[in-house]
This record gives C-alpha cells, sequence and structure tokens, in this order.
C-alpha cells in the first residue's frame, strides 16, 4: 500500500512513517516542507528498513520511503507535489494530514 504522510520530517510524522514502512512494508511518500530535513528522516528510516530487512530471511513486505516537498500554505507547491512523477503511476491508499496549514 501506498501512504502520503505530511509534515513527515518529525514527531508524530516521522514516528509514523517510519513504523508503516519498516514495521509494515508500506510505501511512505514523506511529504515535508524542508527538502533537507526530509531527506535526512528518509536516510535514517531508509537505513532502518535496510537493516530490517538483513535479518528476514524474506525481502517481501519491505517498504520504502520517497521524500517529497510540500509546504501546504503554498497552493502551487501543493499542486507541484499533487503532479510530482512519484506519485503519477501510484494509487494513493492513505493520506495523513499530519501537517496543516492554519
Amino acid at each position: 500500500q501506498t501512504v502520503v504522510i505530511t509534515g513527515a520530517n518529525a514527531g508524530v510524522g516521522y514516528e509514523t512513517s517510519r513504523q508503516l514502512a519498516v514495521d509494515y512494508g508500506m510505501d511512505v511518500i514523506m511529504g515535508c516542507r524542508s527538502m533537507s530535513k526530509c531527506n535526512n528522516a528518509a536516510a535514517s528510516i531508509d537505513a532502518e528498513i535496510q537493516q530490517s530487512s538483513s535479518y528476514s530471511s524474506s525481502s517481501s513486505g519491505s517498504g520504502s520511503v520517497t521524500p517529497l516537498l510540500i509546504d501546504l500554505a503554498d497552493f502551487h507547491s501543493v499542486q507541484k507535489f499533487a503532479n510530482n512523477e512519484a506519485l503519477s503511476n501510484r494509487r494513493v491508499d492513505v493520506l495523513w494530514n499530519n501537517a496543516g496549514y492554519a
């Protein structure tokens, strides 16, 4: 399954991304305002995925993370995120709105 999580580089968004990718083998699209923070968070989760798959005898069910830039306060950024190639040929099963614009 594919899950999109906004605010995925820290706090609840990060932990949700980590658990869904590592523990449940889901493909997580991590939406963040800061690409550098998102890349760091994704690299940390990806390292954990690689580590957990080396302990497992089966490679099936291993998740993935894809960091993408999105600023929910900027409509152009939201459009760019929605039209991103990483999402273009995928069905999004879950949208986790962790971050929002107040």
